[in-house]
């Protein structure tokens, strides 16, 4: 009985240790996966590198997210630094970023890989623009290739944007907006910036301007009554003369003028027909040889330079002249829109330079603004464009005794600094501006901005 016993034990213990053994052999160990840093960051250059760290007990794979990096090493066993390096630039000045997943087993992980945006150094130009009759043009003083930019409008993009060339280039259009016009390139490789410079435009409603001017009566064949367009530069004769124009005027809608007959040495106040130049008598034999006839706005009035140095007022229904004070040898005068009356003078017969001031329209007095060292002659004029309350005065340089040169300027009434307009070929003798036309030609002025 005992021996039946101990057989059965001993058979017991067998099949525990075998039970024991084929379980040991199925158990795998525990797969481990950690990966350091969990984020990397790449410079945005070309061949930039970057390295992390997978610790794994196991085999591993891994995959990348975007083309524009690769990694060392796309599997391995165990442990490994696996090395990241970007295959190209970064094309925008933004962070991009894109990731690589590791996989052991059923373990994933993830590295975020970023990528530096690109910066380049952008060249700033000066803007530029130049007003015409369609509008304002703007262009860059120079441009950089692989560079776009934006013309602003009060701080937002109008218009097309500008391709870089590498040379000056212009914005495509004519812009009449008013406001503030600026530029600066578009954000890209390369950073977003501002150019030199800025503009105001502002739009004026221009009623057109013509000055009207008598050339001397002579037996020149060019003598006559002429209009001059100031806005297209376009002349028309309007008709003949047959004695000499001193002066003109024109005040509410009728052209008044002061003639004077070398032959007669008669004085006579007129209005002219500005259609035909046609003369109208007024007043015949008046008691001024008047050489400037200036209305005054402000007052009412018309005032009226002569040749022997006085300064007064003139009646324009009857011609009766009232004095108000003794002046230097004033040629022409002329009272813009505030009231102020300007003088082109030759302070006496021995002076021929020219000479610029105003005259005070209470007493007569003069104030010299600005004297120019171009001999001139006796015969010029004045006249305000109403409009715009500019002045111009046609300037006659003698080059000797024969020949001379007419210019019409336009004056800076505060230095008497002018600029040209247009010369002419005749021996103008008086000139009246007038605003006339129904229909507005818009003209666009550019004042540049102080910053």
């Amino acid at each position: 009985m005992r021996k039946i016993t101990l057989l059965r034990n001993l058979l017991f213990s067998a099949a525990a240790l075998s039970l024991a053994a084929c379980n040991n052999a199925s158990v795998d160990p525990e797969i481990t996966l950690e990966v350091s840093p969990a984020k990397i960051l790449l410079e945005s250059g070309n061949g930039a590198a970057n390295t992390f760290q997978i610790t794994c007990n196991d085999a591993w794979t891994l995959t990348e997210s975007a083309d524009w990096f690769e990694s060392s090493d796309e599997s391995g066993v165990n442990d490994m630094v696996v090395t990241v390096t970007a295959t190209s630039e970064n094309p925008s000045t933004e962070l991009r970023s894109a990731s690589i997943t590791v996989r052991a087993g059923e373990i994933v992980k993830t590295i975020t890989v970023e990528q530096a945006g690109t910066v380049k150094e952008t060249e700033i130009y000066d803007l530029e623009a130049e007003a015409g009759s369609e509008g304002v043009v703007f262009a860059l003083s120079g441009t950089q290739q692989g560079v776009s930019y934006t013309l602003l409008y009060e701080g937002e993009p109008v218009g097309t944007a500008l391709e870089g060339t590498g040379a000056a280039a212009e914005f495509e259009g004519n812009f009449t907006d008013e406001g503030v016009y600026t530029a600066r390139s578009i954000a890209s490789v390369y950073p977003q910036t501002d150019m030199n410079g800025s503009f105001t435009v502002t739009v004026t409603t221009h009623i057109p301007t013509f000055i009207y001017y008598a050339t001397e009566y002579s037996e020149k064949p060019n003598e006559g009554i002429y209009k001059y367009d100031l806005f297209t530069g376009t002349e028309t004769k309007l008709g003949e003369v047959t004695t000499n124009i001193q002066c003109m005027e024109y005040i509410d809608g009728t052209m008044y003028g002061i003639i004077y007959d070398k032959y007669s040495y008669v004085n006579d106040l007129v209005t002219v027909d500005m259609s035909t130049g046609a003369l109208t008598t007024i007043q015949g034999g008046i008691p001024t040889d008047g050489i400037g006839l200036a209305y005054n706005e402000v007052d009412g009035k018309t005032y009226v330079s002569t040749w022997d140095k006085k300064f007064g007022s003139i009646d324009l229904a009857t011609g009766d002249f009232t004095p108000i004070g003794s002046l230097p040898y004033i040629i022409s005068i002329a009272i813009d829109n505030e009231g102020v009356c300007y003088a082109q003078s030759l302070k006496d017969l021995g002076d021929q330079l020219a000479h610029f001031g105003t005259v005070d329209i209470a007493d007569g007095s003069y104030t010299e603004i600005a004297t120019y060292d171009d001999y001139v002659s006796f015969i010029q004029n004045m006249s305000i464009d109403r409009a715009t309350d500019d002045l111009y005065w046609m300037q006659r340089i003698q080059i000797d005794f024969s020949t001379s040169e007419q210019t019409l300027l336009k004056m800076d009434k505060a230095t008497g600094e002018y600029i040209e307009i247009n010369s002419f070929d005749k021996y103008i003798q008086s000139i009246a501006i007038v605003n006339e036309g129904d229909v507005p030609v818009d003209v666009y002025e550019v004042v540049p901005t102080v910053e």
